[in-house]
């Protein structure tokens, strides 16, 4: 601010000081005036009184003795006499009946009236012979208030602006100029950068005690080096919290009053997928939050525990959640503490904050142990079954063996070669049902732990060559096989998906119908997500009962057509080791069956 801007500034300390001086100064001078006013009014009125007086002391006993004689040019020149008196505006003398001489000029207002008696002694007697009336006019008393009173303010009026001006000069010269350089000293101030001390200006070898101003700049100064040294620390504070805050592998969001997301660290964008920006498009309900609970059920996002803190003003602590990853498509889980920050009581405005960890990793691995369990209770159920039918399978061929043994005896005692042979055919026969049972068994186990590298298979030429391998089979029952020319390809291990095409068949075959035409189609339907592949047959069909049975270890719908009853459980158990599954289509008896299978689409693999 210049020196110009002082008597230009409406709220200037100057102009302020100024108008209450001046307000002051009018004030004083109005009620002196008023005083002095008054004491000059009465002085005139008094004035007034006396030559009023002076009159009926010394002229009325005069006029008096002319009215007596009836000395009419008497009386008018006693009249005029009085008439040159100050402030005396009109007389008259009267007798009651005639007016015996008067003077001046009769008004109504602003005057005073006076009517004096007039007697004559007369033989010892006072006869009253008339009255003489006076009026003293107050224009002339008002003209000298006013024009006194004029003199008075326009006197007072120059003192008090000529004083008022030197004391603006005064108090410019001691103390505004030195506040205008206290305020730009304070205005550019910026604590990053070090500048030198504030100083005023003061002539060159002042030697003075200080003022009110020296102390003034003496503590600003020391303000400013206590300042400095604040905000110094208070930056290498920040600088810490933010790289602690930015590198730290918790997530940590701030939110608002109103729910708007004001800040989130580096762990906390990466966390969840998102921009700070983003967050905030999603904090003001532009864009919709995707977030669960640990059931799976969809959160509100009223409900998320920072609004909540904000609205209830308690915190919440270890919530899980579950954010979908916009990148990832997945859900990431986070495990969420908020806590509400009020400003004063409690009652004003705040914030909230919020924490949270990614337990992606051990949620998943929760899920995997659980997954893991359920799978090992199935196993020990499948290995318990397992346990329960093999021996059961086993046992019959050593029962037929152990029993055939014991007539080999008496065949050989009696010498009946031709039962002997017949004998040992049954005993070759049970140990060459055992050979099979366990080289399936065997082949069964290796599912899952021996592994041939995944490819991409072409479905089309591998049915070409499970074909080529059944094909005498095929022939002996009379069965035509048809496959689709456009089968798509899959991704997997192409030794194990030959044995699945290759026991589906054998199968359609061995339960092909000993109709005129036995047909087995090979193909596939394009369905969502995966392509489903088929091998049909217009055979014995299934019952819907046995749909699910009939991939259990060594289930035999007709215990007269051969088999071990492990070929489709070995079926099953190559599609899971794909991630893919197997089921049959069936309406029963005589209508033939349908073995679907699906692999997806991307190969999941298990190596």
């Amino acid at each position: 601010m210049s020196a110009t801007d002082i008597f230009t500034n409406k709220r200037g300390i100057a102009r302020r000081l100024i108008l209450a001086m001046v307000l002051f100064s009018t004030l004083i001078t109005v009620v002196v005036t008023a005083i002095q006013l008054y004491r000059d009014y009465n002085r005139d009125l008094l004035l007034i009184d006396s030559q009023l007086k002076q009159i009926q002391d010394v002229h009325i006993p005069s006029i008096a003795g002319s009215l007596w004689l009836l000395d009419e040019k008497g009386m008018q020149v006693l009249v005029d006499g009085i008439l040159q008196l100050p402030d005396i505006l009109y007389l008259e003398v009267s007798d009651g009946e005639h007016l015996w001489a008067s003077a001046g000029i009769h008004q109504n207002e602003k005057m005073i009236l006076r009517e004096y008696p007039l007697t004559y002694q007369y033989l010892g007697r006072e006869e009253e012979i008339g009255s003489m009336t006076v009026v003293a006019t107050l224009d002339r008393v008002y003209q000298r208030l006013i024009d006194k009173t004029v003199d008075i303010l326009v006197s007072n009026a120059i003192r008090t602006f000529l004083v008022v001006g030197f004391i603006l000069l005064l108090f410019h010269f001691l103390v505004t100029r030195h506040l205008i350089d206290i305020a730009d000293f304070v205005r550019k101030q910026d604590l990053d950068q070090a500048t030198g001390p504030l100083q005023l200006d003061r002539k060159p070898g002042d030697e003075r005690r200080p003022d009110e101003l020296d102390l003034v700049v003496n503590e600003l100064n020391q303000m400013r080096t206590n300042l400095q040294e604040s905000f110094a620390t208070l930056k290498q504070s920040e600088t810490k919290y933010r790289e602690l805050y930015d590198t730290m592998a918790q997530g940590v969001i701030y939110r608002a009053e109103n729910g708007r997301i004001t800040s989130a660290n580096n762990a906390a964008q990466e966390i969840l997928g998102l921009s700070l920006e983003q967050m905030q498009e999603r904090s003001d309900g532009n864009m919709v939050w995707q977030a669960i609970d640990e059931h799976g059920e969809p959160i509100a996002d009223t409900e998320f525990p920072a609004i909540s803190a904000l609205r209830t003003g308690k915190g919440i602590d270890n919530m899980v959640m579950g954010f979908l990853h916009p990148v990832e498509k997945e859900y990431r889980w986070v495990m969420v503490s908020s806590k509400p920050l009020f400003v004063g009581d409690g009652d004003g405005k705040g914030q909230a904050f919020s924490t949270f960890t990614d337990i992606t990793d051990r949620k998943q691995a929760d899920q995997d142990r659980e997954q893991l369990i359920r799978e090992l209770e199935v196993k020990n159920r499948e290995l318990e079954r397992f346990v329960y039918t093999i021996s059961h399978e086993l046992k019959t061929p050593l029962v037929t063996i152990a029993g055939f043994s014991g007539i080999l005896s008496n065949d050989i005692e009696t010498a009946d070669k031709d039962k002997l042979v017949s004998h040992l055919q049954h005993i070759t026969g049970a140990v060459d049902t055992m050979s099979v049972l366990l080289d399936e068994l065997l082949e069964l186990s290796r599912v899952g732990r021996i592994i041939n590298t995944p490819e991409n298979v072409s479905m089309r030429e591998l049915i070409h060559d499970v074909a080529s391998m059944v094909d005498r089979q095929a022939a002996e029952r009379g069965v035509k096989i048809e496959i689709s020319s456009d089968m798509p390809d899959v991704f997997g291990d192409r030794i194990r998906l030959r044995e699945v095409l290759q026991n589906l068949t054998e199968n359609a075959i061995k339960f092909s119908l000993d109709g005129p035409d036995p047909r087995i189609k090979v193909g596939w339907r394009d369905e969502s997500p995966d392509p489903v592949y088929y091998v049909q047959d217009n055979g014995q069909g299934i019952d819907p009962a046995y749909h699910e049975k009939i991939f259990g270890l060594f289930e035999r719908l007709d215990p007269e057509i051969e088999g071990t009853g492990v070929g489709l459980a070995l079926v099953q158990r190559i599609m899971e080791e794909h991630g893919g599954k197997i089921w049959v289509e069936s309406e029963g008896a005589g209508s033939g069956s349908t073995f679907c299978f699906t692999i997806p689409r991307e190969g999941q693999v298990e190596v």
